[in-house]
Order: C-alpha cells, then structure tokens, then sequence
C-alpha cells in the first residue's frame, strides 16, 4: 500500500527550516541596524522581518498539517493499494477504482502522476507524484504487468507469481549496454553472467556478508571467506526494481521465502 502523503516528503521539512533561517537572518540584520541608530534601514528590515516571519508561519502550519501545493478546491492525491489481485484507487467516500492485473493495458507518465489504465480507456488510477514511494511503486506495477503477460495461464496473483518467478529462473536484469551482462535475482541468491561468458553467483546470506566495491561502470560484490565475486553492471535496466528485489531479500521478505 502507498501510504498518503500530503505535500514532498522531507521537502517541505527543508523549506520550513530553511524559511526560519532566513527569518533568524533579517532580524538579526534588523537589531544591528536599531543598534547603529539607522531608522530607515531599520524599518526596511523589520518590514522584510514580519513577512519573513509570517511566511515561516506558514510553512510550519503546512509542513505539519501535510498541504504544501494544494490549491483551492482541489483534493489531495488519492491513496493507492498494490495488492495481490490488481491495482485500486479510493475514489471518495466508499466508491473506488480497482484494476485486476489481468485488466491492466498501459501505464504512463501523465502530467505529475502516473497513469495506469485498463482495457476501458476510462478506466484508470492515477498514482499521484505526491504520493510515497511512487517511483518505487511504479516499477513494481510495470514489473507485474509484464511478468503477467509473460506467464500467461501459470499467473496466480502477483506474490505467487512472483515467488513462482524467484524459486524457478529467477528474474534476469540486464545492462542497457549488453545483453551478455546481466545478474539474475531467485530465491537462491544473486548471480551475474558478464560479457565474457563469466559466472560468478552468492546466496543471500553470503551476499548480506559480503564487501561492496562501486567502479567505473560496475558494482562488485565480493565474498572475502569464498572469494567468489559478483559484477553487477551499474546501466542495469531496471535500478529501482533490482534495488527493491535486494532490500526485499536481504530483510527476508515473506516474497523469498528465506
């Protein structure tokens, strides 16, 4: 599930801040000027100290209250739940929009949200930018929409499938270079197959116990007790997906059933 998030995240915390620190400023500026008797300059800057102030006022209010952005008359961004069965939307009230995996035809960007449409073109969730974790949430609904169309009769539900997926293949993540680089994610471990033909592959427990080493144009994963090394290439097709299949894994996620 998306959960709700009125306004930019850590964002508006930082404007508020920093709204403080420039109201901290003036009337510093301000005092200074009162000290050194310069009435005009100081009343310019208590002026410009009141506006400053009352406009910290107004990011405090709005970085608790969750409405940075909002205009009038609109309502915030809608909260979306990524389930087993599809993708749904509360519309207001106790109505909503659900699209099964099976019904999704499209997703794409649209203005400041994500568009994911079904079959009927009217139909469709639209995941807001506002939301949390959008563009890990994205990735994961494009992931599923295209596991679904490739596992045709054998799909089940997303975390069946998904697992289904993980304990039999794995799920392959290639470079944008080549197609003869690429790491393979299952519920095994992690394996990387580079252009030379090499492979080298780790099971979780190795991986969450092994040395991270960032290079030019990869990410090596080196296991010191077994000296085996994984290159995983840093064009990878997917990041946001491939990092979430490692967070999930490495924090045994009922997904991988470790």
């Amino acid at each position: 599930m998306l959960d709700r998030l009125e306004g930019e995240g850590s964002a508006r915390h930082i404007s508020t801040a920093f709204a403080l620190v420039i109201t901290g400023l003036l009337a510093a500026i301000t005092l200074m000027g009162h000290e050194s008797h310069q009435e005009q300059f100081t009343y310019l800057f208590a002026g410009m100290t009141a506006l400053a102030g009352l406009h910290f006022l107004r990011r405090l209010y709005f970085s608790i209250a969750g409405r940075v952005g909002r205009k009038a008359g609109r309502h915030g961004p809608q909260a979306v739940i990524i389930s087993n069965e599809g993708v749904e939307q509360r519309a207001g009230g106790e109505t909503s929009i659900k699209l099964d995996w099976g019904d999704i035809r499209l997703v794409r960007r649209q203005d400041n949200a994500e568009s994911i449409r079904g079959k009927d073109k009217k139909h469709s969730v639209e995941m807001s930018h506002r939301l949390a974790h959008t563009r890990e949430a994205t990735a994961i609904v494009k992931f599923l929409f295209v596991l679904r169309q490739e596992m045709g009769e054998e799909w089940q539900g997303a975390i069946p499938s998904l697992q289904k997926r993980l304990s039999d293949k794995g799920i392959p993540i290639y470079s944008r270079k080549s197609r003869k680089w690429y790491v393979v994610v299952s519920q095994k471990g992690l394996a990387s197959v580079t252009p030379k033909g090499g492979r080298a592959e780790l099971t979780w427990d190795q991986v969450d116990r092994s040395l991270y080493e960032v290079k030019r144009n990869k990410v090596v994963v080196r296991h010191v007790q077994s000296r085996t090394t994984v290159e995983i290439p840093s064009d990878i097709e997917s990041p946001i997906l491939f990092d979430q299949l490692m967070r999930w894994a490495l924090h045994s996620s009922p997904v991988f059933n470790i």
